[in-house]
């Protein structure tokens, strides 16, 4: 197990009692550190399925307004990718919050 020491030095010499230097030290763990790890990477995928959704949405506007079938189905082909990428980004997601 590793640990990494944060330290802060606080020395007044215009005190007499501070003649040593006070230390405060701030540990962190591995353990401590992975989880952070894990949930900054855990919300970069949920970023990534949120902007996926967003463009599932612009498909689904862009059906609306297609003035040919072929145009639709295109855009629904396109719709039905973004959700299913966005569901892929959620999953990998979870996985990384359980510790995978």
């Amino acid at each position: 197990m590793w640990v990494w020491e944060h330290a802060l030095f606080n020395y007044n010499p215009k005190r007499p009692d501070s003649t040593k230097k006070d230390k405060t030290v701030e540990v962190i763990t591995k353990a401590d550190h992975d989880a952070a790890l894990r949930r900054a990477k855990a919300e970069g995928w949920r970023e990534a399925a949120r902007l996926s959704r967003m463009r599932a949405h612009d498909h689904a506007l862009a059906i609306s307004r297609a003035d040919d079938v072929l145009h639709r189905g295109v855009e629904f082909a396109k719709q039905i990718e973004a959700e299913r990428i966005a569901e892929a980004f959620d999953a990998r997601a979870a996985q990384i919050e359980e510790g995978e």
